[in-house]
């Protein structure tokens, strides 16, 4: 005999799929347990959010939220459930998501007996704390890195994190990597950082190969571009 648990198991959801389950969850962690008023808890805001939720054996036990404009929320966990890592594991999804989406930061309200928890999780706290839903809040923001990516985004702010996304690509890369840049941007393409990676590129095979298309390469050459 085995007293193993099932795993919990981390998704995205959908909000015209899952909302039923998720309005229990949230009702019950923030209206009924934590006394959030029900007008500021459905904010009209969830059908334009990414969220994702967390199961075990086919129930709802955890859920949260991204908004566009990156801000994280309405992380929830069932009380019995809660210091077992679903929390840091639905945080980790949302952050993921997020980078996903090339945002280059994500922020939230964080109530003040949560900040170990999301400091833990890189974010840090700034400003006094305040009021919201009758529960002291911090502001906290994080920093998105994007130096090891390796997955694919939908779309990305420019010259950051595009710049860090090109070096990550090339350390990535096996064998073969290809730049296309008229005039070989320096804010993105002019960092040692790249130039390191490149090489090791060169080192890894010797069937590696690089190939930059720019418009005019005199120019480039002669601005003393550093690639």
């Amino acid at each position: 005999m085995t007293n193993e648990q099932p795993p919990v198991e981390i998704r995205i959801a959908s909000w015209e799929d899952d909302s039923a389950a998720l309005t229990r969850l949230r009702t019950r962690v923030f209206v009924d347990e934590q006394g959030v008023p029900r007008s500021i808890e459905w904010d009209g805001r969830d059908a334009d959010a990414w969220h994702v939720i967390a199961t075990l054996s086919g129930h709802v036990v955890g859920c949260g939220r991204l908004l566009p404009d990156g801000r994280i929320g309405r992380l929830a966990v069932d009380a019995g459930r809660r210091g077992t890592g679903i929390g840091r594991r639905l945080l980790d999804a949302l952050i993921d998501v997020a980078q996903s989406q090339g945002m280059t930061e994500v922020y939230l309200h964080a109530q003040v007996s949560a900040l170990a928890f999301y400091q833990a999780a890189d974010f840090t706290a700034s400003g006094d704390a305040f009021d919201e839903a009758g529960i002291a809040h911090r502001h906290m923001h994080r920093q998105l890195d994007y130096r090891n990516w390796e997955r694919p985004l939908i779309r990305v702010a420019y010259p950051q994190p595009f710049a860090q996304l090109a070096v990550a690509q090339a350390r990535h890369a096996r064998r073969d990597i290809a730049i296309l840049s008229p005039r070989l941007d320096r804010a993105v393409f002019d960092n040692a950082d790249l130039a390191a990676a490149l090489r090791a590129l060169l080192r890894r095979s010797r069937g590696s190969r690089i190939r930059i298309l720019i418009q005019d390469a005199r120019a480039v050459v002669e601005r003393g571009h550093g690639l």
